[in-house]
């Protein structure tokens, strides 16, 4: 992987250095450019305009590829009618769309070298967890659920559970370097960027149920998972408490409109 982004980054360190005679000369919003972009934020859309010689505002979306995963686990469903069993669940990434607005600030004149600053702003449910096939009788649904370490998770109106992984800003600041013009001087230009947007720690969420029979959206910390039963509980929250940022890297295909 380290070879691989050595690779393109020497290579537009050399395309860039051959764009650097190109007349086209960059002011206050008088050029407009377009770009489409692939990486570990899945596909984007942006638009670009320069602002001063020396700095370019994009504006865009970005939208993560979706992706599935599944899994058994124990839990005691709380009702005389059942017992302790096993139940398949599935977590999938949510229809997550995060807006951008990011500035690009060239500190050398005949480089396409820039740093990038600015928000990435959208919904904080990143993954939700539930069950992949029924487990209750009609009868059941939205008066009971299951117990899972010390909680209590209801089940809505259709007799589901769910967990939602939630990150914890829905504004996102961004940090990175790249190479490439984010309105190309010739009419298409390939970037490469890389960088972090820090959105915090994040925190698995579930609906529970008091002793007042009350719903509430409850946090799940590591104490309350001691008895579950997971050997991997503590290394996963202990995982989850570093990830305070999401990598982001990136290809963008970039064209210029005038």
């Amino acid at each position: 992987m380290r070879k691989f982004i050595s690779a393109i980054i020497v290579s537009l360190f050399c395309w860039q250095a051959a764009q650097a005679g190109e007349p086209v000369e960059y002011g206050f919003f008088n050029h407009l450019g377009i770009g489409a972009s692939v990486g570990t934020e899945g596909f984007g859309f942006d638009l670009a305009v320069p602002v001063l010689r020396w700095a370019a505002v994009r504006v865009g979306i970005s939208k993560y590829p979706n992706y599935k995963y599944s899994k058994s686990i124990e839990v005691e469903i709380e009702s005389k009618s059942f017992t302790k069993d096993e139940i398949e669940i599935e977590a999938t990434l949510n229809d997550n769309i995060d807006y951008k607005v990011l500035v690009d600030l060239y500190p050398f004149r005949n480089s396409s070298f820039h740093l990038t600053g600015g928000v990435y702003f959208g919904s904080k449910n990143f993954v939700s967890a539930y069950n992949a096939e029924p487990f209750l009788d009609e009868k059941e649904w939205g008066k009971t659920g299951v117990k899972i370490g010390d909680y209590r998770i209801c089940s809505d109106e259709n007799g589901n559970i769910k967990a939602n992984l939630d990150i914890e800003k829905d504004v996102k600041p961004y940090v990175g370097f790249g190479f490439g013009y984010a309105v190309p001087k010739r009419r298409l230009n390939v970037t490469f960027d890389m960088g972090a947007k820090f959105w915090g720690e994040p925190g698995i969420y579930v609906n529970t149920k008091d002793n007042f029979g009350d719903t509430q959206y409850t946090r799940i910390t590591k104490e309350g998972l001691s008895d579950f039963g997971e050997k991997d509980v503590d290394k996963a929250f202990d995982i989850m408490s570093k990830v305070i940022a999401y990598p982001v890297i990136s290809i963008r295909l970039s064209g210029r409109i005038f």
